[in-house]
């Protein structure tokens, strides 16, 4: 039985109102379903709701919530330290309503991209986590590292020509993010980049979920395809749903019902 009870959140920019989807059974995995900025707690064409009862009956209790201002306001563009002290006192809320548990964190579009660059403050808050479940996550413009020959891969060194050439060269190790004048754009890349690792690091699962046509996710399916880390996260078993007819916001019947109980079976396996 699915029992859907109101609470009150204090965050660090106020009262967040939530609704906390309980079940009948405690499990170890609580779900943690987070607004975009400037969104609200049933996202749009109440996939939140729609996931948070599907999850239910997988026996996944969750938490959804709104921003103190209901989602009314657009996100200000220095919302970003607020949006992570709010996101980390919603972790510990839900935690608190299962003691013992883990928190899987559930983002779709702009609220992808703002928790893959909050991660590392959830993982500094000391946040048990297990999984980061991203849906048509937003992701802006991103320079890949160029690809590293085989004869890097084997020695560990540049090849002879790249020895060769003139005053050596950056080494092409380490992901740089697109030269940008925002900052905060510049810093939302490097995350993505280095969000591979820092899952790795919280030994947390990547799972994603994508619909439409490739062409509307050109940044994302090119870090699964052309960025290591990217590649080596998703080859776990159905780390990754892809739902080529679906819209933007699975609003059909049989896309939401397939996006949750893919998100059932994998979050609680």
């Amino acid at each position: 039985m699915t029992l859907e009870l109101p609470c009150q959140i204090d965050g660090v920019t106020g009262a967040l109102i939530g609704v906390a989807t309980q079940t009948a059974r405690a499990g170890d995995i609580v779900v943690l379903i987070v607004p975009a900025p400037g969104g609200t707690r049933t996202g749009p064409h109440r996939l939140h709701v729609r996931l948070a009862r599907t999850l239910s009956d997988a026996g996944l209790p969750s938490l959804r919530y709104d921003p103190p201002d209901g989602g009314d306001c657009p996100p200000a563009s220095d919302a970003a330290a607020a949006f992570d002290g709010d996101l980390v006192a919603a972790a510990r809320y839900v935690l608190g309503l299962q003691p013992g548990a883990s928190v899987a964190i559930l983002a779709l579009g702009e609220a992808a991209a703002a928790v893959a660059r909050a991660w590392p403050v959830l993982a500094g808050a000391d946040i048990a986590l297990s999984a980061l479940c991203l849906i048509d996550p937003a992701i802006g413009g991103i320079e890949l590292p160029p690809a590293r020959g085989w004869w890097r891969r084997l020695f560990g060194s540049p090849s002879p020509a790249a020895n060769g050439a003139a005053g050596g060269g950056a080494t092409n190790d380490t992901p740089r993010a697109a030269a940008v004048d925002d900052a905060y754009a510049a810093e939302a890349a490097s995350a993505w980049l280095e969000l591979p690792q820092a899952l790795h690091d919280t030994r947390s699962r990547l799972l994603l979920a994508t619909g439409g046509a490739e062409a509307r996710h050109p940044a994302l399916f090119r870090l699964a395809r052309e960025h290591r880390s990217w590649r080596k996260a998703l080859r776990q078993p159905e780390a990754w749903l892809h739902l080529a007819d679906a819209d933007e916001a699975f609003g059909q019947p049989e896309h939401w019902r397939t996006l949750g109980g893919w998100l059932g079976r994998r979050i609680g396996g």
